[in-house]
Protein backbone atom coordinates (compact mmCIF):
# COMPACT_ATOMS: atom_id res chain seq x y z
CA UNK A 1 0.00 0.00 0.00
CA UNK A 2 1.34 3.44 -0.99
CA UNK A 3 0.52 6.42 1.21
CA UNK A 4 1.35 10.12 1.15
CA UNK A 5 0.96 12.16 4.33
CA UNK A 6 0.69 15.95 4.26
CA UNK A 7 1.07 17.58 7.67
CA UNK A 8 0.11 21.26 8.06
CA UNK A 9 2.74 22.57 10.46
CA UNK A 10 0.79 25.68 11.50
CA UNK A 11 -2.49 23.80 11.79
CA UNK A 12 -4.11 25.87 9.03
CA UNK A 13 -4.73 25.05 5.35
CA UNK A 14 -5.08 28.14 3.13
CA UNK A 15 -6.73 26.97 -0.08
CA UNK A 16 -9.98 27.84 -1.87
CA UNK A 17 -12.32 25.17 -3.14
CA UNK A 18 -12.72 25.14 -6.91
CA UNK A 19 -15.49 27.52 -7.98
CA UNK A 20 -15.69 29.26 -4.59
CA UNK A 21 -13.89 32.18 -2.98
CA UNK A 22 -15.40 31.47 0.44
CA UNK A 23 -15.13 27.71 1.09
CA UNK A 24 -11.75 26.15 1.88
CA UNK A 25 -10.43 23.09 0.07
CA UNK A 26 -10.11 20.47 2.81
CA UNK A 27 -8.76 17.92 2.45
CA UNK A 28 -6.68 19.36 -0.41
CA UNK A 29 -7.28 17.77 -3.80
CA UNK A 30 -4.53 15.48 -5.09
CA UNK A 31 -3.82 17.69 -8.12
CA UNK A 32 -2.87 20.48 -5.70
CA UNK A 33 -0.35 18.17 -4.03
CA UNK A 34 1.00 17.03 -7.40
CA UNK A 35 1.53 20.65 -8.50
CA UNK A 36 3.62 21.24 -5.36
CA UNK A 37 5.69 18.13 -6.21
CA UNK A 38 6.34 19.35 -9.76
CA UNK A 39 7.36 22.80 -8.47
CA UNK A 40 9.76 21.11 -6.05
CA UNK A 41 11.19 19.01 -8.90
CA UNK A 42 11.97 22.19 -10.82
CA UNK A 43 13.54 23.86 -7.77
CA UNK A 44 15.75 20.79 -7.18
CA UNK A 45 17.33 20.98 -10.63
CA UNK A 46 14.88 19.13 -12.91
CA UNK A 47 16.52 15.71 -12.56
CA UNK A 48 15.46 13.24 -15.26
CA UNK A 49 14.96 10.28 -12.90
CA UNK A 50 12.65 12.35 -10.66
CA UNK A 51 10.65 13.41 -13.73
CA UNK A 52 10.14 9.72 -14.60
CA UNK A 53 8.96 9.04 -11.04
CA UNK A 54 6.46 11.91 -11.26
CA UNK A 55 5.19 10.70 -14.63
CA UNK A 56 4.65 7.26 -13.08
CA UNK A 57 2.83 8.88 -10.16
CA UNK A 58 0.44 10.85 -12.40
CA UNK A 59 -0.91 7.58 -13.87
CA UNK A 60 -2.16 6.29 -10.49
CA UNK A 61 -5.92 6.04 -9.86
CA UNK A 62 -7.57 8.59 -7.53
CA UNK A 63 -6.55 7.96 -3.91
CA UNK A 64 -8.77 7.44 -0.90
CA UNK A 65 -8.28 10.41 1.43
CA UNK A 66 -8.11 10.03 5.19
CA UNK A 67 -8.62 13.39 6.92
CA UNK A 68 -10.30 14.72 10.03
CA UNK A 69 -13.15 17.20 10.11
CA UNK A 70 -12.36 20.91 10.20
CA UNK A 71 -13.53 24.41 11.05
CA UNK A 72 -13.96 26.84 8.17
CA UNK A 73 -12.34 30.13 9.10
CA UNK A 74 -14.03 33.32 7.93
CA UNK A 75 -12.23 34.88 4.98
CA UNK A 76 -12.43 38.71 5.19
CA UNK A 77 -11.80 40.59 1.91
CA UNK A 78 -8.32 41.99 1.36
CA UNK A 79 -7.09 44.17 -1.48
CA UNK A 80 -3.90 43.19 -3.27
CA UNK A 81 -2.13 44.58 -6.36
CA UNK A 82 -2.56 42.44 -9.50
CA UNK A 83 0.37 41.17 -11.50
CA UNK A 84 2.03 43.80 -13.70
CA UNK A 85 0.76 43.52 -17.25
CA UNK A 86 3.67 45.38 -18.84
CA UNK A 87 6.71 47.47 -17.78
CA UNK A 88 5.66 50.46 -19.88
CA UNK A 89 2.28 50.94 -18.26
CA UNK A 90 1.89 53.66 -15.67
CA UNK A 91 0.12 51.27 -13.29
CA UNK A 92 3.51 49.76 -12.34
CA UNK A 93 4.27 52.90 -10.31
CA UNK A 94 3.55 52.29 -6.60
CA UNK A 95 1.20 55.28 -6.40
CA UNK A 96 -0.78 54.12 -9.44
CA UNK A 97 -1.06 50.42 -8.75
CA UNK A 98 -4.55 49.03 -8.79
CA UNK A 99 -6.01 46.89 -6.02
CA UNK A 100 -8.23 43.86 -6.53
CA UNK A 101 -10.36 42.23 -3.88
CA UNK A 102 -9.25 38.77 -2.83
CA UNK A 103 -10.30 36.30 -0.16
CA UNK A 104 -8.14 33.64 1.41
CA UNK A 105 -10.42 30.99 2.94
CA UNK A 106 -8.80 28.69 5.45
CA UNK A 107 -9.56 25.32 7.01
CA UNK A 108 -8.48 24.54 10.56
CA UNK A 109 -8.47 20.72 10.74
CA UNK A 110 -9.08 18.86 13.96
CA UNK A 111 -6.02 16.75 13.08
CA UNK A 112 -3.46 18.52 10.84
CA UNK A 113 -2.49 15.49 8.70
CA UNK A 114 -4.25 14.51 5.47
CA UNK A 115 -3.32 11.06 4.15
CA UNK A 116 -3.71 9.89 0.53
CA UNK A 117 -3.73 6.12 0.15
CA UNK A 118 -3.50 3.76 -2.85
CA UNK A 119 -4.30 0.36 -1.40
CA UNK A 120 -3.38 -1.69 -4.51
CA UNK A 121 -0.18 0.15 -5.48
CA UNK A 122 3.26 -1.24 -4.63
CA UNK A 123 5.94 1.00 -6.22
CA UNK A 124 9.46 -0.15 -6.89
CA UNK A 125 11.98 0.76 -4.21
CA UNK A 126 13.81 3.21 -6.46
CA UNK A 127 10.62 5.04 -7.44
CA UNK A 128 9.47 5.30 -3.82
CA UNK A 129 12.88 6.69 -2.81
CA UNK A 130 12.72 9.41 -5.49
CA UNK A 131 9.15 10.39 -4.57
CA UNK A 132 10.07 10.47 -0.88
CA UNK A 133 13.00 12.83 -1.62
CA UNK A 134 10.73 15.16 -3.59
CA UNK A 135 8.07 15.15 -0.88
CA UNK A 136 10.67 15.89 1.78
CA UNK A 137 11.57 19.18 0.08
CA UNK A 138 8.00 20.48 -0.39
CA UNK A 139 7.69 23.66 1.68
CA UNK A 140 4.05 24.60 1.15
CA UNK A 141 0.93 23.39 -0.64
CA UNK A 142 -1.41 25.92 -2.26
CA UNK A 143 -0.94 29.29 -0.55
CA UNK A 144 2.63 30.06 0.55
CA UNK A 145 1.50 30.42 4.19
CA UNK A 146 0.34 26.76 4.26
CA UNK A 147 3.63 25.30 5.47
CA UNK A 148 3.72 21.53 5.28
CA UNK A 149 5.80 18.44 5.88
CA UNK A 150 5.18 15.68 3.30
CA UNK A 151 6.39 12.10 3.22
CA UNK A 152 5.70 8.95 1.22
CA UNK A 153 5.71 5.56 2.87
CA UNK A 154 4.20 2.09 2.70
CA UNK A 155 2.04 0.77 5.52
CA UNK A 156 -0.71 -1.79 6.03
CA UNK A 157 -4.44 -1.12 5.78
CA UNK A 158 -6.35 0.16 8.79
CA UNK A 159 -6.17 3.95 8.72
CA UNK A 160 -8.54 5.26 11.36
CA UNK A 161 -9.13 8.82 10.21
CA UNK A 162 -12.42 9.92 8.71
CA UNK A 163 -12.59 8.89 5.04
CA UNK A 164 -13.53 11.25 2.23
CA UNK A 165 -13.35 11.10 -1.53
CA UNK A 166 -11.52 13.25 -4.07
CA UNK A 167 -13.43 15.30 -6.61
CA UNK A 168 -10.41 16.00 -8.85
CA UNK A 169 -7.71 13.71 -10.17
CA UNK A 170 -4.38 13.82 -11.97
CA UNK A 171 -3.78 11.94 -15.21
CA UNK A 172 -1.13 10.92 -17.71
CA UNK A 173 0.23 14.10 -19.31
CA UNK A 174 -0.46 16.31 -16.29
CA UNK A 175 3.27 16.84 -15.70
CA UNK A 176 3.80 18.11 -19.26
CA UNK A 177 0.71 20.31 -18.91
CA UNK A 178 2.08 22.00 -15.79
CA UNK A 179 5.53 22.45 -17.30
CA UNK A 180 4.10 23.96 -20.50
CA UNK A 181 1.88 26.39 -18.54
CA UNK A 182 4.88 27.52 -16.48
CA UNK A 183 6.99 28.22 -19.56
CA UNK A 184 4.16 30.27 -21.09
CA UNK A 185 3.68 32.20 -17.84
CA UNK A 186 0.00 31.28 -17.48
CA UNK A 187 -2.00 29.74 -14.66
CA UNK A 188 -2.44 25.98 -15.23
CA UNK A 189 -5.90 24.45 -15.28
CA UNK A 190 -7.06 22.36 -12.34
CA UNK A 191 -7.06 18.58 -12.54
CA UNK A 192 -9.91 16.65 -14.06
CA UNK A 193 -13.16 16.69 -12.09
CA UNK A 194 -14.87 13.36 -11.58
CA UNK A 195 -17.66 11.85 -9.56
CA UNK A 196 -16.19 9.62 -6.89
CA UNK A 197 -17.94 6.34 -6.10
CA UNK A 198 -20.03 6.35 -2.97
CA UNK A 199 -18.26 5.10 0.12
CA UNK A 200 -19.53 1.75 1.30
CA UNK A 201 -20.37 2.94 4.80
CA UNK A 202 -22.30 6.17 4.88
CA UNK A 203 -23.47 7.50 8.23
CA UNK A 204 -27.19 7.44 8.88
CA UNK A 205 -28.82 10.76 8.04
CA UNK A 206 -32.06 12.39 9.12
CA UNK A 207 -35.00 13.42 6.94
CA UNK A 208 -33.73 17.01 6.93
CA UNK A 209 -31.86 18.24 3.86
CA UNK A 210 -28.26 19.41 3.84
CA UNK A 211 -28.74 22.39 1.50
CA UNK A 212 -29.77 25.32 3.71
CA UNK A 213 -30.91 28.75 2.55
CA UNK A 214 -29.32 31.17 5.00
CA UNK A 215 -30.78 34.57 5.88
CA UNK A 216 -28.49 36.75 8.00
CA UNK A 217 -29.32 39.74 10.18
CA UNK A 218 -29.25 42.89 8.05
CA UNK A 219 -29.77 45.61 10.65
CA UNK A 220 -28.05 44.57 13.88
CA UNK A 221 -31.22 43.51 15.72
CA UNK A 222 -30.04 39.95 16.53
CA UNK A 223 -32.71 38.72 18.99
CA UNK A 224 -31.81 36.46 21.89
CA UNK A 225 -31.66 32.75 21.07
CA UNK A 226 -34.62 32.23 23.42
CA UNK A 227 -36.76 33.97 20.78
CA UNK A 228 -35.58 31.69 17.97
CA UNK A 229 -38.74 29.55 17.74
CA UNK A 230 -40.94 32.65 17.61
CA UNK A 231 -38.69 34.22 14.95
CA UNK A 232 -38.80 30.98 12.93
CA UNK A 233 -42.60 30.98 13.14
CA UNK A 234 -42.66 34.60 11.97
CA UNK A 235 -40.43 33.77 8.96
CA UNK A 236 -42.69 30.85 8.05
CA UNK A 237 -45.73 33.17 8.21
CA UNK A 238 -43.96 35.62 5.89
CA UNK A 239 -43.11 32.85 3.42
CA UNK A 240 -46.69 31.58 3.40
CA UNK A 241 -47.89 35.11 2.63
CA UNK A 242 -45.68 35.07 -0.46
CA UNK A 243 -47.95 32.47 -2.09
CA UNK A 244 -50.70 35.15 -2.32
CA UNK A 245 -53.53 32.70 -1.65
CA UNK A 246 -52.29 30.03 -4.07
CA UNK A 247 -52.01 26.39 -2.92
CA UNK A 248 -48.87 25.70 -0.89
CA UNK A 249 -47.08 22.36 -1.35
CA UNK A 250 -47.22 20.02 1.64
CA UNK A 251 -43.41 19.92 1.74
CA UNK A 252 -43.39 23.66 2.50
CA UNK A 253 -46.53 24.26 4.56
CA UNK A 254 -46.54 21.14 6.73
CA UNK A 255 -50.25 20.73 6.00
CA UNK A 256 -52.20 18.72 3.47
CA UNK A 257 -54.45 20.49 0.96
CA UNK A 258 -57.45 19.94 3.26
CA UNK A 259 -55.66 21.68 6.12
CA UNK A 260 -54.68 18.61 8.16
CA UNK A 261 -51.19 18.40 9.74
CA UNK A 262 -48.78 16.59 7.46
CA UNK A 263 -47.28 13.26 8.46
CA UNK A 264 -44.42 13.76 5.97
CA UNK A 265 -41.17 15.73 6.46
CA UNK A 266 -41.56 19.36 5.49
CA UNK A 267 -39.82 22.73 5.64
CA UNK A 268 -38.00 23.56 8.86
CA UNK A 269 -36.51 26.88 9.93
CA UNK A 270 -33.39 26.62 12.06
CA UNK A 271 -31.77 29.31 14.22
CA UNK A 272 -28.17 30.31 13.55
CA UNK A 273 -26.97 31.66 16.87
CA UNK A 274 -23.66 32.87 18.24
CA UNK A 275 -23.17 29.78 20.38
CA UNK A 276 -20.59 27.03 20.63
CA UNK A 277 -17.66 29.44 20.84
CA UNK A 278 -15.59 30.61 23.79
CA UNK A 279 -17.25 34.03 23.72
CA UNK A 280 -20.67 32.93 22.44
CA UNK A 281 -23.32 35.30 23.75
CA UNK A 282 -26.49 33.60 22.47
CA UNK A 283 -27.43 36.27 19.91
CA UNK A 284 -29.48 35.07 16.95
CA UNK A 285 -27.36 35.93 13.90
CA UNK A 286 -29.85 34.66 11.33
CA UNK A 287 -32.21 31.90 10.27
CA UNK A 288 -31.84 29.02 7.83
CA UNK A 289 -34.57 27.45 5.71
CA UNK A 290 -34.07 23.69 5.57
CA UNK A 291 -36.16 21.66 3.14
CA UNK A 292 -36.68 17.89 3.37
CA UNK A 293 -33.91 15.71 2.01
CA UNK A 294 -36.05 14.43 -0.88
CA UNK A 295 -37.83 17.69 -1.77
CA UNK A 296 -38.62 18.13 -5.46
CA UNK A 297 -36.99 20.83 -7.56
CA UNK A 298 -40.46 22.14 -8.37
CA UNK A 299 -41.33 22.72 -4.70
CA UNK A 300 -37.98 24.38 -4.09
CA UNK A 301 -38.65 26.68 -7.01
CA UNK A 302 -42.01 27.62 -5.49
CA UNK A 303 -40.20 28.56 -2.28
CA UNK A 304 -37.90 30.93 -4.19
CA UNK A 305 -40.84 32.52 -5.93
CA UNK A 306 -42.57 33.08 -2.58
CA UNK A 307 -39.41 34.68 -1.22
CA UNK A 308 -39.25 36.94 -4.29
CA UNK A 309 -42.83 38.06 -3.58
CA UNK A 310 -41.96 39.21 -0.06
CA UNK A 311 -38.52 40.59 -0.89
CA UNK A 312 -37.81 44.21 -0.04
CA UNK A 313 -35.21 44.51 -2.78
CA UNK A 314 -34.89 42.57 -6.02
CA UNK A 315 -32.49 42.83 -8.94
CA UNK A 316 -35.43 42.44 -11.32
CA UNK A 317 -39.07 41.38 -11.06
CA UNK A 318 -39.44 37.64 -10.80
CA UNK A 319 -35.78 37.06 -9.92
CA UNK A 320 -36.64 34.37 -7.38
CA UNK A 321 -33.16 33.34 -6.32
CA UNK A 322 -31.45 36.72 -6.19
CA UNK A 323 -28.36 36.39 -3.96
CA UNK A 324 -29.12 39.62 -2.11
CA UNK A 325 -32.81 38.95 -1.48
CA UNK A 326 -33.79 41.00 1.58
CA UNK A 327 -36.97 40.34 3.54
CA UNK A 328 -38.69 41.77 6.59
CA UNK A 329 -40.13 39.56 9.34
CA UNK A 330 -42.71 40.83 11.84
CA UNK A 331 -41.74 39.56 15.29
CA UNK A 332 -44.58 38.66 17.69
CA UNK A 333 -43.23 40.90 20.45
CA UNK A 334 -43.36 43.89 18.13
CA UNK A 335 -40.95 45.34 15.63
CA UNK A 336 -39.57 43.90 12.44
CA UNK A 337 -36.40 41.99 11.73
CA UNK A 338 -34.72 42.53 8.38
CA UNK A 339 -32.86 39.55 6.96
CA UNK A 340 -30.72 39.24 3.84
CA UNK A 341 -30.01 36.03 2.01
CA UNK A 342 -26.37 34.91 1.98
CA UNK A 343 -25.74 32.05 -0.47
CA UNK A 344 -22.23 31.74 0.98
CA UNK A 345 -22.45 32.84 4.63
CA UNK A 346 -19.55 34.91 5.91
CA UNK A 347 -19.91 34.65 9.70
CA UNK A 348 -18.80 31.46 11.42
CA UNK A 349 -22.10 31.20 13.32
CA UNK A 350 -24.00 31.37 10.03
CA UNK A 351 -22.29 28.42 8.37
CA UNK A 352 -24.60 25.38 8.07
CA UNK A 353 -21.54 23.10 7.93
CA UNK A 354 -21.36 23.29 11.74
CA UNK A 355 -24.60 21.34 11.95
CA UNK A 356 -24.00 18.94 9.05
CA UNK A 357 -20.97 17.00 10.20
CA UNK A 358 -21.01 13.34 11.19
CA UNK A 359 -20.42 12.50 14.84
CA UNK A 360 -21.32 10.03 17.57
CA UNK A 361 -21.95 12.65 20.26
CA UNK A 362 -24.46 15.46 19.80
CA UNK A 363 -25.73 18.15 22.17
CA UNK A 364 -28.76 20.38 21.91
CA UNK A 365 -28.09 23.99 20.98
CA UNK A 366 -31.78 24.78 21.57
CA UNK A 367 -33.90 22.76 24.01
CA UNK A 368 -36.11 19.89 22.92
CA UNK A 369 -39.87 20.40 23.21
CA UNK A 370 -40.95 16.93 24.35
CA UNK A 371 -43.69 15.20 22.37
CA UNK A 372 -45.65 14.55 25.55
CA UNK A 373 -45.43 15.63 29.17
CA UNK A 374 -43.45 13.21 31.40
CA UNK A 375 -45.66 11.39 33.88
CA UNK A 376 -43.07 9.48 35.92
CA UNK A 377 -42.71 10.22 39.61
CA UNK A 378 -39.26 10.71 41.09
CA UNK A 379 -36.18 12.28 39.49
CA UNK A 380 -34.57 9.04 38.26
CA UNK A 381 -37.75 7.65 36.74
CA UNK A 382 -38.46 11.02 35.15
CA UNK A 383 -34.97 11.13 33.59
CA UNK A 384 -35.44 7.62 32.17
CA UNK A 385 -38.82 8.57 30.69
CA UNK A 386 -37.43 11.75 29.13
CA UNK A 387 -34.49 9.80 27.68
CA UNK A 388 -36.96 7.33 26.14
CA UNK A 389 -39.00 10.15 24.59
CA UNK A 390 -35.86 11.65 23.07
CA UNK A 391 -34.80 8.25 21.73
CA UNK A 392 -38.18 7.94 20.01
CA UNK A 393 -37.69 11.42 18.54
CA UNK A 394 -34.48 10.20 16.90
CA UNK A 395 -36.22 7.30 15.14
CA UNK A 396 -38.97 9.69 14.03
CA UNK A 397 -36.49 11.63 11.90
CA UNK A 398 -34.76 8.55 10.47
CA UNK A 399 -31.89 8.14 12.94
CA UNK A 400 -31.14 5.10 15.12
CA UNK A 401 -31.90 5.22 18.82
CA UNK A 402 -28.93 6.60 20.73
CA UNK A 403 -27.13 4.26 23.10
CA UNK A 404 -27.16 6.96 25.77
CA UNK A 405 -29.25 10.09 26.40
CA UNK A 406 -28.41 12.49 29.22
CA UNK A 407 -31.19 15.07 29.75
CA UNK A 408 -30.26 18.24 31.59
CA UNK A 409 -31.51 21.70 32.34
CA UNK A 410 -28.34 23.16 30.83
CA UNK A 411 -26.85 22.75 27.36
CA UNK A 412 -23.39 21.35 26.70
CA UNK A 413 -23.02 24.08 24.05
CA UNK A 414 -21.51 27.34 25.23
CA UNK A 415 -23.74 30.38 24.92
CA UNK A 416 -27.07 28.56 24.83
CA UNK A 417 -29.62 29.43 27.51
CA UNK A 418 -30.95 26.92 30.08
CA UNK A 419 -34.11 25.07 29.12
CA UNK A 420 -35.87 26.15 32.32
CA UNK A 421 -35.42 29.55 33.94
CA UNK A 422 -35.77 30.09 37.65
CA UNK A 423 -39.08 31.56 38.84
CA UNK A 424 -37.10 34.39 40.39
CA UNK A 425 -35.71 35.43 37.01
CA UNK A 426 -37.49 37.95 34.73
CA UNK A 427 -39.84 36.81 31.98
CA UNK A 428 -37.37 37.45 29.14
CA UNK A 429 -35.10 34.66 30.43
CA UNK A 430 -37.73 32.07 29.44
CA UNK A 431 -37.98 30.49 26.00
CA UNK A 432 -40.76 31.91 23.83
CA UNK A 433 -42.85 29.08 22.37
CA UNK A 434 -45.22 29.82 19.50
CA UNK A 435 -48.70 28.42 18.91
CA UNK A 436 -49.31 24.79 19.83
CA UNK A 437 -45.87 24.48 21.44
CA UNK A 438 -46.89 26.60 24.41
CA UNK A 439 -46.88 24.59 27.59
CA UNK A 440 -44.53 21.89 26.26
CA UNK A 441 -41.87 20.58 28.61
CA UNK A 442 -38.38 21.69 27.55
CA UNK A 443 -35.06 19.97 28.18
CA UNK A 444 -31.53 20.05 26.90
CA UNK A 445 -29.76 16.75 26.27
CA UNK A 446 -26.54 15.11 25.18
CA UNK A 447 -26.91 12.09 22.89
CA UNK A 448 -24.37 9.33 22.23
CA UNK A 449 -24.89 7.08 19.20
CA UNK A 450 -23.22 3.74 18.63
CA UNK A 451 -21.92 4.91 15.23
CA UNK A 452 -21.56 8.38 13.71
CA UNK A 453 -24.75 9.92 12.33
CA UNK A 454 -24.87 12.79 9.85
CA UNK A 455 -26.52 16.11 10.59
CA UNK A 456 -28.72 17.99 10.66
CA UNK A 457 -30.24 16.65 13.86
CA UNK A 458 -33.39 18.39 15.17
CA UNK A 459 -35.59 16.61 17.69
CA UNK A 460 -38.95 16.90 19.41
CA UNK A 461 -42.27 18.57 18.74
CA UNK A 462 -40.68 21.92 17.88
CA UNK A 463 -38.08 20.64 15.43
CA UNK A 464 -39.65 22.46 12.47
CA UNK A 465 -39.23 25.77 14.32
CA UNK A 466 -35.64 25.15 15.38
CA UNK A 467 -36.17 23.66 18.82
CA UNK A 468 -34.10 20.57 19.57
CA UNK A 469 -31.43 21.59 17.04
CA UNK A 470 -28.16 19.82 17.87
CA UNK A 471 -24.48 20.45 17.31
CA UNK A 472 -21.83 17.69 17.11
CA UNK A 473 -19.37 18.01 19.96
CA UNK A 474 -16.75 15.52 18.83
CA UNK A 475 -16.35 16.58 15.20
CA UNK A 476 -14.48 19.85 15.49
CA UNK A 477 -17.07 22.06 17.19
CA UNK A 478 -15.95 24.17 20.14
CA UNK A 479 -18.36 23.76 23.02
Amino acid sequence: MLALDVEYLLGVCFAAREGSYEAPDWPPQIDRIFSAMVATWAARGERAEEKEALQWFETLPPPVVHASSHWSRTAPPVYVPPNDSGPSQIQVLPARRRRQQRRFPAAIPEHPIASYAWSTIEPQTGVLKLLAELARDIVYVGHSSSLVRCFFHQRPEGLTEQISQSTRRIYAGRFEELEHAFKRGVRPPTGLSFRAPELERKPRASVFGREWHVFADAQGLCPDVRRSAAAARALRTAIMSGFRGKPVPESLSGHTLDGQPSTQPHMAIFPLANIGWKWGDGRLMGLAICLPRDVSAEDEGLLFRALAEIAIKQDSPGESDSPDCEISVALPAGGTWRLVRQPEPLGSSLKPSRYLRSARIWATATPIALDCHPKAVGPEARQREIAGLIGNSCTRIGLPKPMQVVPDKHSAIRGSAPAIASQRFPEWTRWTLPGSLKGRALTHATLVFEEPVAGPVALGAGRYFGLGLCLPIEAGNKT
